[in-house]
């Protein structure tokens, strides 16, 4: 029996990019965090409290059932009262529930739908290439996520936080 932190052997090339790997990562988390938050927030003064269990489950049923299926697989018993419903969707869904409830995001916090989509597309796909384990992700991923999400963030944190 081996060792209990022997790692499974990676070829050379994922062995490579772990290291940009963590550092997006940690960009990603914190982003996707501050993005739920500023949405879920957002809908809630506009809609109400109630926006995700009368609104959403009305208008979007397949990302409310997502959700719910996800929540049940949930691996601890009690869910924490701090983690929102919004957690448990993908960042995709986050996109087409902006889509969904643009009345409410354009103007009042970013100008038009193209700037979020456009700079949202670019943060989904590195984000995939990071989660999903691309083996050739390198500074120039960084450099690029840390662009987007920084514009991302100003916009919002100017209007919503």
């Amino acid at each position: 029996m081996g060792n209990k932190k022997e790692k499974i052997n990676l070829p050379k090339e994922y062995i490579n990019t772990l290291k940009n790997a963590k550092e997006l990562y940690s960009h990603i988390f914190s982003f996707e965090i501050g993005l739920r938050l500023a949405i879920d927030n957002h809908l809630t003064e506009w809609i109400g409290k109630e926006w995700w269990n009368i609104k959403l489950a009305k208008d979007m049923p397949e990302i409310f059932k997502y959700a719910e299926e996800h929540k049940k697989q949930f691996f601890i018993n009690k869910i924490d009262k701090s983690i929102h419903n919004i957690h448990f969707v993908t960042i995709g869904h986050l996109s087409e529930i902006v889509k969904k409830y643009k009345e409410t995001f354009i103007p009042e916090v970013f100008p038009n739908l193209h700037v979020f989509l456009g700079h949202i597309e670019y943060i989904i796909k590195i984000r995939n290439c990071c989660c999903h384990m691309h083996p050739n992700i390198d500074k120039e991923y960084i450099k690029i996520l840390e662009a987007e999400t920084l514009i991302l963030s100003k916009i919002i944190n100017s209007k919503i936080i």
